[in-house]
């Protein structure tokens, strides 16, 4: 494998040593640490180990896939992440340099492609010099989320936008509203139905914002920000083709996604 590496400046290309398969072997401790935090959360506290463990996994992965390109980064603010095959599940904001992680001294963006990257920028030209209007929409999953209307509240008063809590998030409303809006954010249970990734979905008052109904919203150049578990998950798919919730909302037109 390689990395090339496009700057203002000019193109290098550096030589990876880490195979695929030590990446997926590196990706697959990371979740099983993931899971392992998530368990430990239900008694209050997450061990030291955990956090140690996740610090060293996310180290590896920086030294395999960051260090060798590390020269070249020298003085960039902004770095936009092309990855290839199991790459594309790599948390780069959260590699860990031994010092700090990423996101600590770099802006750190992923596109699925560089076509993809292409087209959401075009995209992004569009809405300049619009005014800003934001959609927030939230919903409690029964009551078992019981921080998002308060998020979706702070969220609106920071950007004067229209919200649509609990019954009033419904599938129907959102493909109404969301057309003009510059930030759509949603708050909900997600879920990336890695078995069959185009029934992933955004849980809402009246059922499940799956992939597919994702397909039918005009976003028009809009910032989404998918606050939900899951929603960054994809399944890789033969040409290196990403299937999931991201999918759906790029082709719904948002020029970027925010998701965990």
């Amino acid at each position: 494998s390689a990395v090339f590496v496009i700057t203002p400046n000019g193109t290098g290309v550096a030589p990876l040593t880490t195979s695929s398969e030590e990446i997926r072997r590196l990706l697959y401790q990371w979740h099983t640490t993931l899971d392992a935090s998530a368990q430990a959360l239900a008694t209050g506290r997450i061990p030291e180990t955990l956090a140690e463990r996740g610090r060293r996994v996310l180290g590896a992965l920086y030294n395999a896939l960051v260090l060798p390109i590390s020269s070249m980064l020298v003085g960039c603010l902004h770095v936009v992440v092309v990855p290839y095959g199991p790459i594309h599940g790599v948390p780069f904001s959260a590699l860990f340099d031994g010092r700090k992680y990423m996101a600590e001294s770099l802006e750190v963006s992923v596109a699925p492609s560089l076509e993809v990257l292409r087209v959401s920028r075009e995209r992004a030209t569009h809405r300049a010099g619009q005014p800003l209007t934001a959609l927030i929409v939230a919903h409690s999953d029964g009551g078992r989320l019981p921080s998002v209307v308060s998020e979706a509240r702070a969220v609106a008063s920071l950007l004067n936008g229209h919200c649509l809590l609990e019954d009033e998030a419904t599938r129907d409303a959102i493909v109404r509203a969301a057309s003009g809006h510059s930030i759509v954010h949603l708050a909900a249970h997600g879920e990336a139905r890695l078995d069959n990734p185009t029934f992933a979905y955004v849980k809402l008052a009246d059922g499940p914002l799956s992939v597919l109904d994702v397909f039918n919203l005009e976003l028009d150049g809009a910032m989404v920000t998918l606050s939900a578990c899951e929603t960054g998950q994809s399944v890789v798919t033969g040409g290196d083709e990403l299937v999931g919730l991201s999918r759906g909302f790029l082709y719904a037109g948002a020029s970027t996604l925010v998701q965990s």
